[in-house]
């Protein structure tokens, strides 16, 4: 992964070279295929891209008062997560995450140093982010004719960047 930039005024460039290497790992184990029980473990290390206009300092006026502009000094997010599952009985699944990600992109909006009648919008780093999760789905058929399938989920979420921190933000549903 590699982002550089060089202005037209011929001001300080920027650039961020990151070689590494990105493994993933899957393992799917059949416990009893006559109940239909199977253990599933997997693991992803990913980078992500960033596109020109998150990178590209010019601005981009949203209103007389508001405009995004990019950050040339954006680092490449990158994640590590862990995923495992277990079925049993072909009817009853349960599986969980655990995703670490350094550098994640937010937009962060701050007023004009040299108009403080303008407010504008810049992507920047964060510290981390990490997410954990578990799914609980099972798989049901009351009569011949009618299928139905239950869904539960419950994550956290929690992030941290210079303008703010979010630990054990909750989310679940059920279907």
């Amino acid at each position: 992964n590699r982002i550089e930039y060089h202005p037209s005024d011929r001001t300080a460039s920027s650039k961020h070279s990151d070689w590494d290497l990105y493994p993933s790992a899957d393992l799917l184990y059949t416990i009893n295929p006559d109940q239909g029980h199977l253990f599933m473990l997997s693991y992803k290390r990913s980078v992500d891209e960033i596109p020109y206009s998150a990178i590209s300092p010019y601005r981009k006026y949203e209103s007389e008062h508001s405009y995004l502009r990019g950050n040339p000094d954006l680092i490449a997010p990158k994640q590590s997560m862990v995923m495992a599952g277990l079925e049993l009985f072909d009817k009853v699944s349960i599986s969980g995450i655990y995703m670490y990600g350094r550098n994640p992109i937010y937009h962060s909006t701050r007023v004009d140093t040299e108009n403080p009648l303008l407010t504008y919008m810049m992507p920047k780093n964060g510290h981390h982010e990490t997410l954990l999760g578990i799914n609980l789905e099972t798989r049901l058929q009351p009569a011949s004719w009618w299928k139905l399938k239950a869904n539960a989920m419950y994550s956290l979420y929690g992030s941290e960047t210079e303008d703010f921190k979010v630990s054990n933000q909750s989310k679940y549903y059920f279907s």
